[in-house]
């Protein structure tokens, strides 16, 4: 099998161990992918080839593609038949050569295509040409960048050459540059370099963002409140676990399994707030379901349980008793939000007291009851909690 040209015959015992990979290659799926910033060209990079063609081959390495034309039925001139091909001078690892397409069914320029194995997008952040030719004036490489097949750009960026000669080299980056720049070559999953003559890549780097990943889990920093707290008491802080350093985060209350207690809670950027004051005679636990979403829109959601701590409380004492001129007293005690009271009355202490009223809404700080006495020679009374 000619994995690249002949002259890189005497690594052919190297690359027999790799044969297995080729296989999956050929299906472009990688053996292993490469992340963040690749730079070529390095005799430690691995190649595999992928396709032969009639007229273009196709290398993977460092979970990228390369393919790029080969004038393989070049004859050598008028008279000759025999389809003999031309030598390739700048072999892997030195670089990639392009070579214009002389014979065959698509004779054209020279071209190397790069795109990742796993079709992921991509950029492009410098690259190093040699030319193999004369360039002549106004001659310039074109690099036509493509996404989902598509060329998004109206027009090829251009990169002259036109000062050099054959065996000249011109480096390209993001710098902003007279002879052209790379600024513009991200995000994209295919660049097709171009160029009317034979030409080598010598040097690339090319760098592929990590896919964003959902947030996987959200933490919150304190999940109890004590009974009696006002409303929009703090419960605690959220925060989420996330693969991506730097991502930030909106969290909501959402329905679903969980959320019946969602009503009786706000959130205030990252805080969990109380929407009412609790009793934990009453309820001592309430579940809720929040989710986190990150920038991109990726998200995760979890239930949390909130617990209302007891309180130890002081029985209602009796502040005031108010006797009016109409025969009526008006009697308060201390009271706490979110309880009920009993109020009890008696005119003989050895019967003991009788419910008066029950269910009484707590008005703190202080209740009042408004009680009849008018016939009566005596009465007392006293307030219970409920609970």
């Amino acid at each position: 099998m000619n994995l690249i040209n002949s002259k890189i015959g005497s690594r052919q015992s190297r690359f027999v161990n790799i044969l297995k990979c080729t296989a999956i290659l050929v299906a472009f799926i990688p053996c292993a992918l490469s992340a963040g910033t690749t730079v070529f060209f390095d005799s430690a990079q691995i190649v595999s080839q992928v396709v032969t063609g009639t007229t273009f081959d196709t290398i993977s390495t460092e979970g990228y593609l390369f393919t790029y034309t080969r004038d393989k039925l070049f004859t050598g001139g008028v008279g000759l038949t025999n389809p003999i091909g031309r030598t390739v001078r700048i072999a892997w690892p030195q670089g990639i050569e392009a070579q214009y397409v002389t014979a065959g069914p698509t004779p054209g320029n020279a071209k190397i295509t790069v795109r990742r194995v796993d079709g992921a997008v991509f950029d492009l952040t410098a690259f190093t040409a040699h030319l193999l030719a004369n360039p002549g004036a106004g001659r310039a490489i074109e690099i036509v960048p493509k996404k989902n097949g598509e060329e998004p750009l109206k027009d090829p960026l251009f990169f002259d050459v036109s000062n050099g000669g054959a065996g000249s080299e011109f480096t390209f980056n993001t710098s902003p540059n007279y002879y052209g720049s790379t600024a513009a070559l991200t995000n994209y999953d295919t660049y097709v370099i171009n160029l009317s003559l034979d030409y080598a890549v010598t040097a690339l780097t090319l760098h592929t963002q990590t896919p964003n990943q959902p947030p996987t889990d959200i933490s919150i920093s304190s999940d109890s409140v004590l009974e009696n707290d006002p409303l929009w008491t703090p419960v605690g802080t959220f925060s989420t676990t996330d693969p991506d350093a730097g991502d930030t985060f909106t969290y909501t209350l959402v329905l679903g399994t969980g959320s019946d207690d969602n009503s009786l809670f706000s959130i205030s950027g990252g805080d969990l707030l109380t929407e009412a004051s609790f009793n934990y005679e009453v309820k001592s636990n309430y579940t809720i379901r929040v989710q986190s979403e990150d920038q991109d829109g990726l998200f995760t959601q979890k239930v949390f349980t909130v617990t209302v701590s007891d309180v130890v409380e002081p029985p209602p004492v009796i502040q005031e008793l108010v006797m009016t001129t109409n025969g009526e007293a008006v009697i308060s005690w201390s009271s706490l939000p979110n309880h009920l009271y009993t109020v009890h009355y008696s005119t003989n202490l050895l019967t003991g007291f009788s419910v008066l009223e029950s269910n009484v809404p707590a008005n703190p700080i202080l209740n009042t009851y408004t009680d009849t006495v008018f016939g009566v020679s005596h009465k007392l009374w006293k307030i219970s909690t409920e609970p």
